[in-house]
């Protein structure tokens, strides 16, 4: 993964919101060779991107490879690093910000690494930081730098909920991301099966193995989510949301959205906004 982050030290830039935590420093190192050993007064999160190595803390040994996290955080002793090298990029923060993180669930209790499940998600968030990095001194910057940060993190842990089996499962994994983030557009399965390295027999068996349904109707669950928001947040005509989710035919979608909820897009409508009126008095 290739990025165009550049360290940026963030403790002395402005804020125009309060918020739980500033980040006081972002560190990027494409091909990082040197090993940390010694005892923090901060605390980090570090994604390694690429490479492997090891990471020694509280007198346990973990074997590190990419895509990961390691955390460090007062007062314990790190000592960690690549075998020959890694690229990693790093958030600091000022070390009483722990017991804020600790709430949060950002720092499992003994818990000082996790893998990245979803590189691609992450490499798009990475993506919209480097864009704010790029134009930091704009006043307001900061601040979406420190939520964008900590959405960051959350999304890697909240990926790792599912633990992988093996690395068929990871490339699986990878590739449900995929759809999650494309499911409005016209998909094939058989050419994304041969992207993420399956044959489509090979794709249709794990997928069956770990995910409750068939790609398609996955595919229409999200799309019937889709649909209930935006039936609700919006007053598009519901003919114009079908379209919107790929259903040229707004009967083929009323079916699909009947069998998905039980009751018809109108009625699902009428009943929440009525909920929502009655919740406002």
């Amino acid at each position: 993964m290739e990025l165009a982050i550049k360290s940026t030290h963030m403790a002395s830039l402005p804020r125009r919101l309060p918020y739980v935590a500033e980040v006081a420093q972002i560190g990027y190192v494409p091909k990082k060779t040197g090993w940390v050993d010694f005892k923090f007064d901060v605390m980090a999160f570090s994604l390694i991107l690429s490479g492997r190595g090891h990471l020694y803390v509280a007198g346990r040994e973990f074997e590190i490879q990419a895509p990961c996290v390691i955390v460090e955080y007062p007062p314990l002793h790190f000592r960690y690093g690549p075998t020959p090298a890694w690229q990693e990029l790093y958030f600091s923060y000022p070390g009483p910000c722990l017991a804020t993180f600790s709430k949060m669930g950002l720092v499992p209790a003994n818990r000082f690494t996790w893998p990245i499940r979803s590189l691609s998600k992450c490499k798009r968030l990475l993506d919209e930081l480097t864009e704010l990095l790029q134009n930091i001194n704009v006043l307001g910057n900061a601040d979406r730098v420190d939520r964008l940060v900590l959405r960051i993190v959350t999304e890697t842990l909240l990926d790792d909920e599912e633990p992988v089996v093996d690395a068929a499962h990871q490339s699986l994994l990878e590739l449900r991301s995929h759809i999650e983030e494309h499911y409005l557009e016209d998909l094939d399965f058989d050419h994304l099966a041969r992207k993420f390295g399956f044959s489509p027999s090979t794709f249709r068996r794990l997928w069956q193995k770990y995910v409750p349904e068939s790609p398609m109707r996955f595919v229409n669950h999200l799309r019937m989510k889709q649909a209930c928001r935006l039936l609700c947040e919006t007053d598009l005509p519901i003919m114009q949301i079908a379209q919107a989710l790929g259903f040229e035919d707004p009967l083929y979608f009323s079916k699909k959205f009947h069998k998905h909820t039980g009751e018809t897009a109108r009625d699902y409508r009428r009943r929440y906004l009525s909920l929502a009126t009655n919740g406002r008095r």
